[in-house]
């Protein structure tokens, strides 16, 4: 994986924490962790506990108005785009996994 003119291994970028959270050390050397769920997830600053991203999944507009999935990020974290898309890529795939395996054992 390469980003900001670097090239990190996808691995020893993203540490797993508990089952569902992953941990990185972005291009300023802080600790961030994706917080990832079923319906949503979060990216915060580890040290400081502020939200820079988060994911909006598809709403079909029942309780709310209906809008496509997105990404938002907070305008302080613009200088790592390149990180949080791609280690958010990475954790959702990570995710996605986990959950297809763990319905495939419970026969659903």
């Amino acid at each position: 994986m390469q980003a900001t003119d670097c090239e990190v291994d996808a691995q020893s970028l993203l540490k797993p924490k508990l089952l569902s959270d992953r941990t990185f050390t972005g291009p300023d050397g802080q600790t961030y962790k994706w917080n990832l769920r079923k319906t949503n997830c979060s990216l915060k600053a580890v040290d400081s506990g502020i939200e820079l991203a988060k994911y909006h999944g598809r709403n079909l507009g029942i309780m709310s108005p209906s809008h496509a999935p997105y990404l938002e990020v907070s305008s302080s974290a613009i200088d790592m785009l390149d990180y949080i898309v791609i280690t958010f890529i990475y954790a959702e795939k990570k995710s996605q996994d986990r959950q297809k395996a763990q319905s495939a054992s419970s026969g659903g």
